[in-house]
């Protein structure tokens, strides 16, 4: 989940790509409950998604666990413990594994990672888990290490789909945001993903920075649907605390009339040029919704591997990061290590989902990707808090869903609205934990 900048009041909306958003983790692990789920896993068919935190660079709106400039050494270090991670959690199952379906390398650039280095962390990963029914393989890039052996290197071990961390092709706004890379190294990494065969190719881009006027956000949009990408994804500007662009007072564009006018204004120009809606803030050539985070709304547990990452199961979800408090990210890492190296499961933080939270997440990711089933809507107890069937009628006045047969589906209305009708559909317990970020 990314938070995008105060609409009303200065408290935080967020973009929801997961629920409970990580303001809900809590440092008490139930290690029981764990456990059980681990158990449950057994021959289920689940995402795995593996964090490689290094990059050639630290981008100043950045919150997430990365260390710039990781040395040969360090990283050496850090691929020993997610191997012997990935052991650990093989050895749980004996007879069924866990099917992945799904395997998602971000970061973090994994794209760093030497081949050899790759090679064995897939050797692991295919003795731990069953990968004979994969269907979607996908790696993050950075515009500035897109290379032919990189590229070469990824396909060569499976992996058939890019996310390439574009942001803008705007040079101006690049240097503002901390980026190697120029608008000429973005189009031409472009090109060379899909002369790799990469069969979907998805460019990231921000909206909300300071003088990214229409025209500006324009030319990114144009500059995506002329090349060979197959995928976008647009998201607000968020800065975090203790990021970068926080401490040089460099602030998101914060009227919410503006963000809503560059949302609609993405909107309106990939149905211009005729691709498919995969999600409130995405847009695909191919109509192929992302893969992992489709599964995730499906309801399709996700294993997390690495310092940095969670993992979804369904009555509870854990990270490695501890988000109640806030911790260097050499003590995560050293954590990391010591949970590994003592075969203990590296759980640093977590949350608890009840039948009512579990609900409020099918909810709102079926919701940000565009369809929600009526048969989830019946029989809804009228008890839950907020009354969940009574503001789904009024988003339907609104005209943020429309119905059909058996969905209900979401307007270009709602997808501009998609993060507010989220913190509504968000329980109470959400809600504070929200309005406690700093």
């Amino acid at each position: 989940m990314k938070t995008s900048v105060a609409p009303r009041g200065g408290a935080s909306v967020p973009h929801w790509y997961m629920y409970p958003p990580k303001t809900s983790y809590s440092s008490e692990v139930h290690v029981d409950v764990v456990e059980k789920e681990l158990a449950g896993l057994a021959g289920a068919l689940v995402s795995a998604y593996v964090h490689i935190p290094f990059c050639n660079m630290k981008c100043n709106f950045c919150s997430l666990l990365t260390l710039p400039g990781g040395s040969d050494p360090t990283v050496s270090v850090y691929i020993d413990n997610l191997k012997r991670e990935i052991v650990n959690f093989g050895a749980r199952f004996q007879r069924a594994k866990p099917v992945v379906s799904v395997l998602y390398f971000g970061g973090g650039t994994p794209a760093l990672l030497p081949e050899r280095q790759l090679a064995e962390v897939l050797e692991q990963l295919q003795l731990a888990v069953d990968t004979t029914q994969l269907l979607s393989c996908s790696v993050e890039f950075s515009p500035d290490v897109v290379d032919e052996v990189t590229t070469g290197a990824w396909r060569r071990h499976g992996f058939n789909r890019a996310s390439l961390g574009v942001q803008t092709f705007n040079d101006a706004l690049l240097k503002t945001m901390g980026r190697r890379h120029t608008a000429t190294h973005a189009r031409a990494a472009i090109g060379n993903l899909a002369n790799a065969g990469y069969e979907d190719i998805n460019v990231d881009l921000i909206f909300g920075f300071p003088g990214q006027t229409a025209q500006v956000w324009g030319d990114d949009l144009r500059a995506v649907v002329a090349s060979e990408a197959t995928h976008c994804t647009f998201h607000p500007l968020s800065v975090r605390p203790k990021v970068a662009l926080e401490r040089k007072a460099i602030s998101p564009t914060s009227a919410v009339a503006s963000l809503e006018d560059r949302h609609g204004q993405a909107i309106g120009h990939f149905q211009e040029a005729g691709w498919t809606q995969t999600s409130a803030i995405s847009f695909s050539r191919l109509s192929i919704p992302n893969p992992i985070e489709s599964a995730e709304a499906a309801g399709q547990p996700t294993i997390g591997f690495g310092a940095g990452s969670r993992s979804y199961y369904p009555s509870v979800h854990t990270s490695t990061v501890p988000y109640a408090t806030r911790t260097p990210f050499g003590a995560v890492l050293r954590r990391y290590y010591e949970s590994v190296s003592a075969g203990r499961l590296p759980i640093a933080s977590e949350v608890l989902l009840d039948a009512e939270e579990r609900l409020r997440r099918i909810l709102i990711l079926q919701m940000h990707h565009g369809r929600i089933p009526k048969s989830m809507l019946s029989g809804l107890d009228s008890d839950i808090d907020d009354s969940l069937s009574t503001i789904m009628e009024g988003m339907l006045v609104e005209g943020y869903f429309v119905q059909r047969e058996s969905d209900y589906l979401l307007t270009t209305a709602g997808s501009i609205k998609a993060a507010e009708m989220g913190l509504s559909l968000s329980s109470a317990s959400v809600k504070r934990s929200l309005a406690t970020v700093e």
